[in-house]
């Protein structure tokens, strides 16, 4: 390395620092097997590469904030961002992290706790495009124009890897979009640790969608707490590969989802508890146009909240939270679970509570929040339920009753004949029909419509869409 330098140099001593150093890193990141320590963008590429392309093992400061400005960031070859257990930002104009067979292309580990890594996309100003920005305002304070030069967006093809006790923080800042079609495991480190919790993710994109491909995984460990995601989305947002923010004893973790246009789910989403005491997590989906969650008969899609009791012992189901601002559909071969583990005493079943404009349930779709006390189910449509008669809705509880309530608005329509799941001897009133439970102690009851039925349950506070 030397001898090169001094051969392109003469005498590196009254050569420029500057140049001394774009021609070192240049040296390494030519031989992908080795590793060069940064702590500024300028120690990894010269100012003037755009894109700046990695090819080699990165191993970043603690404390760095590597600024390319608008320049692109590509990693690829041999290239690895190493944050270990210390803490860096990248910032960048699009930032790609290529497919690798053999490494993952964002490493937040080390043998301790785990390190956290922000990364930030950003385009630039249509008046002055090498002023990087995240929103429009940031260009207009400098009379720059819209924040609209470049994409702006983040492409994840390579797996990003980060363990610890606890276990790693990473965001992804994209002011265009996110798209994921590499795994992302922030999960239970070391040994696999039983009281290491789950990491934390971070997805936002500023003004495009949230695209997640492949498998996140920010489970805890035996005796601790799941992970949490959280992603929020300008345009739509579609998960088509598992969520897995399973928890131990502490308790399952939390998924929150928020788009501006549609949601579309077609794969797992996990925070139930797996082992211990522990009570199920928190899932909530927030879209402003429609949510669709599909599964297909070899592929039950399943949205899990329920907890966990070895015998003898009690827990509590978890939360499901859904909402549009559009038409809420929860297709067949859906199931949603926020259950008691078992019929302990103590052990109550979660909440689920769907609401939106529109809200169809089609047959062959379930939601439980059962257990020795029942949980509660509610369904709020502005304009319109539907509840396809092969579905089933189960609150049920062994000593108390659950709650199922149907709510439109004054001037919606309802209609449902599902196998509405209650406990002996009690009664389960619906907004559009009530149902006796008649009394069998061994499967729980079966049901018998009231005659005539009463009013539908109506809510004058629900306003019709689009007002």
């Amino acid at each position: 390395m030397r001898v090169a330098l001094v051969k392109l140099l003469g005498h590196p001593e009254r050569a420029s620092p500057v140049i001394a150093s774009f021609l070192f890193c240049a040296c390494l990141l030519a031989h992908g097997g080795l590793v060069l320590a940064a702590g500024s963008a300028n120690e990894i590429c010269p100012p003037t590469a755009n894109p700046c392309e990695i090819t080699s093992v990165v191993s970043v400061d603690d404390g760095a904030v590597l600024d390319f400005g608008v320049r692109s960031v590509r990693l690829s070859g041999n290239g690895q961002l190493d944050v270990g257990s210390g803490r860096a930002t990248l910032r960048c104009g699009h930032f790609d992290a290529l497919a690798s067979a053999t490494q993952p292309r964002l490493k937040v580990k080390s043998g301790g706790k785990g390190g956290s890594m922000t990364v930030e996309a950003r385009r630039g100003c249509s008046g002055n495009s090498s002023i990087a920005c995240q929103d429009h305002a940031e260009c207009a304070a400098v009379s720059a124009g819209t924040c609209s030069a470049g994409s702006g967006n983040i492409v994840l093809a390579g797996n990003v890897r980060g363990e610890g006790d606890p276990a790693a923080d990473v965001s992804f800042i994209a002011t265009g979009s996110f798209t994921s079609t590499g795994k992302i495991i922030l999960e239970r480190a070391i040994a696999a640790s039983p009281i290491a919790h789950g990491g934390t993710l971070e997805i936002v994109a500023r003004t495009g969608g949230v695209q997640i491909h492949d498998t996140i995984d920010l489970s805890g460990g035996s005796e601790a707490y799941g992970g949490r995601l959280s992603a929020e989305s300008a345009g739509d947002l579609s998960v088509t590969a598992l969520v897995d923010a399973t928890g131990g004893a502490d308790g399952g973790g939390i998924i929150d989802l928020r788009a501006g246009g549609d949601i579309d789910v077609q794969a797992d989403l996990r925070v139930d508890s797996t082992s211990g005491e522990g009570v199920g997590g928190s899932i909530s989906l927030d879209a402003g146009g429609d949510l669709t969650v599909t599964g297909s008969a070899g592929a039950q899609t399943l949205l899990d909240a329920e907890g966990h009791a070895s015998a003898g012992e009690a827990s509590h189901g978890g939360q499901l939270t859904l909402g549009a601002r559009g038409r809420l559909t929860l297709n067949d071969h859906v199931r949603l679970r926020a259950n008691a583990p078992n019929l302990e005493e103590g052990s109550a079943g979660g909440e689920i509570e769907l609401s939106a404009c529109d809200v169809d349930v089609r047959a062959g779709a379930a939601l439980e929040a059962h257990g020795e006390e029942g949980g509660t189910v509610q369904i709020r449509g502005v304009e319109s339920i539907v509840v396809a008669s092969a579905s089933t809705v189960d609150a049920s509880g062994a000593s108390d009753d659950g709650e199922i309530e149907l709510v439109t608005g004054a001037f919606g329509h309802c209609e449902h004949d599902p196998a509405i799941v209650c406990t002996a001897n009690s009664d389960c009133t619906v907004g559009c029909t009530s149902y006796e439970c008649l009394e069998n102690p061994d499967t729980g009851g079966t049901l018998a419509q009231f005659s005539p039925a009463p009013a539908m349950s109506e809510d004058p506070s629900l306003k019709p869409c689009g007002d």
